[in-house]
């Protein structure tokens, strides 16, 4: 595995937005076993993805895991569509940063060749 750290120009706030943003619909979308293009920001987790209670609750344990947070239970009940998932992990996101912090990214260099981009080296999310 390789770690290559981005550098500065790369490291936009916009950039950084972006590439959470699709990881997040990449992730949402594998665990629904859904096409990604039908994971928009007013994608419902139940109408559009026959998700049930359950598989909310997985979702929501997982992004815990890989995102790095606790989202607890009387705050999971209100996310219901993909965008109240982006908006509260955005949110969590510029809470736990001290003020004026910016992220490090770094690309990965996958021994399959793929490259992943990522926070911290390890990271998934």
């Amino acid at each position: 595995m390789t770690v290559i750290r981005v550098s500065q120009d790369e490291q936009t706030t916009k950039n950084q937005y972006s590439v959470v943003i699709e990881k997040l619909r990449a992730l949402v979308a594998k665990h629904f076993e859904v096409d990604i293009r039908r994971v928009t920001d007013d994608a419902h987790f139940s109408r559009d993805f026959g998700a049930d209670w359950l598989d909310r609750l997985e979702l929501i344990i997982l992004v815990e895991e890989i995102a790095g947070l606790e989202i607890p239970d009387h705050e999971a009940d209100l996310i219901e569509v993909v965008g109240d998932l982006v908006r509260y992990i955005d949110q969590k996101r510029s809470v736990m940063r001290p003020a004026g912090a910016r992220d490090r990214w770094y690309k990965i260099g996958q021994p399959d060749g793929r490259l992943t981009v990522c926070r911290t080296p390890g990271a998934r999310l």
